[in-house]
């Protein structure tokens, strides 16, 4: 049986999630150029090979992370197809991290999530019943590697940290204030 780690969420925002990469909010994020009729932001997308358009469907199911990842080529973009918040956990870039080391966010729906090179993750863990999609993009190197994780395959381009089934990481929403009580378990 896992031992439990309970871990703080908060909201992703720009600023509380700065150390892990970006959130792309339209609501605050600030033009860098201002054209006839659009305006634009921009945010540091690397990739390591070629562009790697995903459609991403993540179920929902009971939030319990055992394993996370962190890709040494490429920062990793999901934004969300439809407004259902999910929850993501992140450690900061280094060697593989301690349960103590890791982070929750709640992202909102609203938003997308660039997450930075070498940041470890897990995946998303959406709050919705109906699950969620994502538009997900990395690198085609990244993304085969990764499906043949498990398979004797080396990694080159992603390193995984699995707890081997003796830690799960699950959220904590009790810092997220009375507007979210609706995604307390009851």
């Amino acid at each position: 049986m896992p031992r439990t780690v309970p871990v703080p969420v908060a909201l992703a925002t720009p600023e509380s999630f700065a150390p892990y990469g970006h959130v792309l909010d339209p609501a605050t994020a600030m033009p860098g150029y201002v054209g006839p009729g659009y305006s634009t932001t921009r945010f540091p997308l690397r990739l390591g090979g070629a562009p790697d358009l995903t459609l991403l469907r993540h179920p929902f199911d009971r939030i319990a992370c055992r394993a996370m990842e962190r890709h040494t080529q490429v920062t990793e973009l999901r934004a969300p197809l439809e407004p259902r918040a999910s929850i993501v956990f992140v450690a900061a870039p280094g060697t593989a991290p301690t349960p103590e080391d890791v982070r929750g966010f709640l992202v909102d729906g609203a938003t997308a999530i660039l997450i930075a090179r070498e940041c470890w993750h897990s995946p998303s863990y959406p709050l919705d019943p109906r699950g969620a999609s994502f538009v997900l993009l990395s690198d085609a190197e990244t993304e085969a590697e990764l499906e043949t994780a498990g398979q004797g395959a080396t990694s080159r381009y992603s390193h995984v940290a699995d707890w081997g089934g003796e830690v799960e990481f699950v959220p904590d929403l009790s810092g997220l204030g009375r507007s979210h009580d609706r995604l307390r378990p009851t």
